[in-house]
């Protein structure tokens, strides 16, 4: 038996996923993706932040357990981060 993440135990030869925890026991682990003041690469970055949100990326990660990016806060660069709606 084991207790992981999903996207880590999809793929593991000879495993059967059975489900995931109930919604009182379970961890989410929220992963977050920014452009920081003085980046290297800004262009780089937008593309990145930009593919991370689209179709494909999104296909990919349910496809490897994963839940798709859906952005609760959108930050322009101008003052003080807004709410976003949920897109679910």
């Amino acid at each position: 038996m084991a207790i992981q993440p999903v996207s880590e135990l999809l793929h593991v030869p000879g495993t059967e996923f059975v489900g995931t925890l109930p919604a009182e026991i379970q961890y989410i682990s929220i992963f977050s993706a920014a452009i920081v003041k003085g980046a290297k690469d800004p262009k780089g970055a937008r593309q990145l932040l930009k593919f991370l949100v689209s179709d494909k990326a999104k296909a990919a990660m349910k496809e490897t357990g994963m839940d798709p990016v859906s952005p609760h806060r959108v930050h322009t660069g101008a003052g003080r981060p807004r709410a976003r709606p949920e897109s679910r």
